[in-house]
């Protein structure tokens, strides 16, 4: 891990002068003015003192990721930079800790399809694929089994393979934007999802197997094609919201699900 020792130095000096200016403040008998400039110390001490602990805990890149974000480099056509060089105008970035690489981003960028150099980024956990053009999730998605987030929003995907599946440890799925027509049932094996993300699709049901998503808590289906919600709703114990609006449904919702609160049916 590399530490940028002379960064630390500075950011210490500053906190120790900070402190001695708090703490001879403190010693008055303070006015309004006084508490305001104290206020305004002590955030300024807390932000410091987060900069310190978390400072920069920069660790190398593996030489095996450095290969695959050069290859990536190629096929993208742009730079790579890490989320702390980020820049409004960046288009692909990464973040890692010791392991590897546990987040990358591409967006805005003409993909067509995921490079397969991804799929060599064993340690990943959240994936961000956005508006990229994409007409396919391959089966070699199974490989990301780290995965906690995929957000695959504004693509072209029109099936979500099986594969998907198989991938246990996710959290929270963006499927918006797409031209999604059906789920696969066994999706909703996945009990460690929390939020679903599947507005403006094309689909036309969604199957009785969501109440097995006992820790969903969003479940966005917004602009799709449904013409009838599975009672098994009722069940979910932890949901918290569920977006139907712009769907056949909405105009002839069954009474028994208005008992959901959660439900938006209309704008």
């Amino acid at each position: 891990m590399k530490i940028n020792i002379k960064k630390m130095n500075k950011i210490y000096q500053e906190l120790r002068d900070l402190e001695n200016l708090i703490i001879n403040l403190e010693r008055k008998k303070i006015d309004d003015n006084d508490q305001i400039e104290l206020d305004k110390f002590y955030r300024k001490r807390l932000k410091l003192f987060n900069l310190y602990k978390n400072l920069n805990k920069e660790f190398p890149l593996k030489n095996k990721e450095f290969s695959i974000l050069k290859k990536l480099e190629k096929t993208l056509n742009t730079n790579i930079v890490s989320v702390k060089n980020q820049k409004k105008e960046s288009i692909a970035y990464y973040c890692n800790n010791e392991e590897g690489i546990i987040e990358f981003t591409i967006k805005n960028i003409e993909l067509n399809q995921i490079p397969f150099e991804i799929f060599e980024l064993k340690y990943i956990r959240k994936l961000s694929l956005i508006n990229s053009c994409i007409s396919k999730i391959p089966l070699s998605i199974s490989k990301l089994d780290h995965l906690k987030l995929l957000n695959l929003n504004g693509n072209m995907i029109k099936n979500v393979p099986k594969s998907l599946c198989s991938l246990r440890n996710l959290k929270k799925i963006v499927l918006s934007n797409n031209k999604i027509k059906s789920i696969p049932e066994c999706l909703f094996s996945l009990k460690n999802i929390t939020q679903l993300y599947l507005d403006n699709n094309l689909i036309n049901l969604i199957p009785n197997a969501i109440s097995n998503l006992n820790s969903l808590s969003i479940l966005k289906l917004k602009n799709n094609k449904i013409k009838k919600l599975p009672e098994s709703l009722l069940t979910l114990k932890n949901i918290e919201l569920i977006d139907i609006r712009n769907n056949p449904v909405a105009d002839s919702i069954d009474p028994t699900m208005l008992r959901l609160d959660q439900l938006i049916v209309k704008n």
